[in-house]
């Protein structure tokens, strides 16, 4: 099995309270998110979320890390998107771990 494509959404919903954060302290009640959706060569549909601000970021991922990998080989995958990171600034202790 391989991943053959990724599809993302953007949805927005009703808080039934205001939630505030540090980048809006006075609360809103709107807030956004990131449906993904993780296609395979076999027909099974995987599916995610993530912040909405993400999105870019998991679309410029999806080549380099997921595109062509089986979606059972977690640890592969994860190390996929550690790489680079471990590369730049040294290997992490979390990407260590995962040897």
């Amino acid at each position: 099995m391989k991943i053959t494509e990724l599809k993302t959404h953007l949805y927005e919903f009703e808080n039934n309270r205001v939630v505030g954060d540090a980048n809006s302290p006075a609360g809103r009640k709107l807030q956004s998110n990131l449906l993904i959706e993780v296609e395979t060569d076999e027909g099974i549909t995987g599916y995610s979320s993530a912040g909405a601000a993400s999105k870019p970021l998991v679309e410029s991922m999806f080549n380099r890390a997921l595109k062509g990998n089986d979606p059972s080989k977690v640890k592969g995958i994860t190390k996929c998107f550690l790489l680079p990171i471990s590369s730049q600034y040294g290997k992490s202790s979390l990407y260590e771990s995962l040897s």
